[in-house]
């Protein structure tokens, strides 16, 4: 036993630096998995996971209708952080600012919001600058496995629209 506790004393889980290394696990422990499991007292979803979908844009195609297009949205997150990337067939933006709001357990929703910068790619559409890249802004209704959003950017002409996404659920859960 004496062996034990020279272990657990040497490596900080007995003695004065206990209660941080005890704080510390348990506060890694909830951070990534526990807190799905405490959703009762903060409210917040569990939006981890790839979501997909179709958008459209204000921008008008050669016929003069509005350009429709598939759009995927991979979140990753714990209590404290979390990441939200998009993926076009021609580009993909990453998610900076990323903020969930107006919580409600009941209805296992929230609001989503961040801005981004979309990386276009070389098969991008060619009009005008929309090969280059740009800055955008998406806010987003989530409810249980659907998410609608609209979004703007600081292309040249402007452009906003809107979008739904289902959670794409693998087979076996």
């Amino acid at each position: 036993m004496g062996a034990i506790y020279q272990t657990l004393s040497e490596i900080g889980l007995i003695g004065s630096a206990a209660a941080f290394a005890w704080y510390g696990l348990f506060w890694h422990l909830f951070d990534g998995k526990l807190w799905k499991r405490f959703k009762c007292f903060h409210g917040i979803p569990d939006l981890n996971g790839d979501w997909a979908g179709r958008a459209t844009s204000s921008f008008k195609n050669e016929d003069g209708d509005s350009y429709s297009y598939d759009m995927k949205l991979k979140i990753t997150h714990t209590f404290t952080k979390i990441q939200c990337t998009a993926c076009f067939a021609a580009s993909e933006s990453e998610g900076s600012c990323v903020g969930i709001s107006a919580c409600n357990a009941e209805r296992d929703s929230c609001r989503l919001e961040f801005s981004y910068e979309n990386e276009a790619g070389e098969n991008a559409v060619k009009v005008r600058t929309w090969q280059e890249s740009h800055l955008g802004f998406n806010r987003i209704r989530c409810e249980g496995n659907t998410m609608k959003g609209q979004y703007f950017t600081n292309r040249e002409p402007q452009t906003k629209g809107i979008f739904v996404l289902e959670r794409k659920v693998e087979d076996g859960k």
